[in-house]
């Protein structure tokens, strides 16, 4: 009998050893599953792709976002005003919130033109073609009017590197004196 039961401890000893095996492995799975979706998140955002066509009009729904991360924060069109209940403003593109302080051109181009607000914020504006992408609320600026520009080159940066806050960019997709709504242009949103 003693063996009989010092067998049944051994084989419950065991039986829990392979059932907490069971549980970290599926933990591990779980972990690596999390990941994995982590990113194609990320991917969705800036995924390492290929142009359809040279042509903007062409990647419609394909263009990399103009930041690794970031959400929209303020849509197309006709939106509520921040503070101002009741108000509505009309906003020519959208809003993106980010951390990150690098931003990149959405597609081949050429600068433009750059403008300095009088609160020292840049805009840069891109041609493709007919279209034309705008970035606003830049701080600093690594293109000069005139350079041609490839997919995911760097335009500037939102901030001045001292500060860890969320910075705010302005995207803007227009044909011509036509105002489009970016986030039909950009992949995965």
């Amino acid at each position: 009998d003693e063996e009989l039961i010092s067998i049944s401890k051994e084989l419950r000893a065991k039986e829990k050893e392979l059932k907490l095996r069971d549980e970290a492995q599926n933990r591990r799975d779980i972990d690596l599953k999390v990941r994995e979706e982590e990113q194609k998140n990320l991917e969705k955002l800036n995924p390492k792709f290929e142009l359809v066509s040279q042509k903007f009009e062409e990647n419609k729904g394909k263009l990399p976002w103009p930041v690794n991360r970031g959400s929209v924060v303020s849509n197309f069109g006709e939106v509520p005003h921040p503070v101002l209940k009741g108000i509505s403003t009309i906003n020519n593109g959208i809003e993106i919130a980010t951390s990150e302080s690098s931003v990149r051109s959405i597609f081949d181009g050429e600068v433009t033109k750059i403008i300095v607000m009088p609160n020292g914020q840049k805009v840069v504006i891109i041609r493709h073609g007919q279209y034309f992408s705008v970035y606003s609320n830049l701080q600093g600026l690594d293109v000069n009017s005139g350079d041609k520009l490839k997919t995911n080159e760097t335009i500037g940066s939102l901030d001045d590197k001292k500060s860890v806050k969320r910075s705010v960019l302005g995207l803007q997709i227009w044909r011509g004196r036509e105002k489009l709504n970016p986030i039909h242009w950009l992949r995965g949103y």
